[in-house]
């Protein structure tokens, strides 16, 4: 009979990064399309701008509830906290999200 082996360190880190990406998607995707319904050629900062504003707009607690998976507190905090400036876009990237 087999031992049962522990999954290594780096599936579960894959797991774990799988998770917060689908837990993510409803927040990105709302993100997404208001960026892209800016009508000609737009700079990153007015599709910044058009993204934030959909989410500030956005009735996050409904729109998690539409996900299978559950979206906790955190997460919803997480998205408030996108900054409305670009400029600090990276920071925030880098203290939030980087894993590296």
């Amino acid at each position: 009979m087999r031992a049962a082996r522990t999954p290594p360190r780096r599936s579960r880190q894959h797991r774990h990064l799988a998770a917060r990406r689908a837990a993510l998607a409803p927040f990105v995707t709302r993100y997404l399309a208001a960026a892209d319904s800016l009508v000609g050629a737009r700079t990153f900062e007015e599709r910044h701008l058009a993204g934030f504003a959909a989410l500030r707009t956005t009735d996050l607690s409904a729109l998690a509830r539409t996900e299978v998976r559950p979206t906790g507190e955190r997460l919803l905090r997480l998205v408030r906290s996108i900054p409305q400036d670009p400029a600090q876009l990276t920071a925030w990237y880098e203290h939030h999200l980087d894993q590296a």
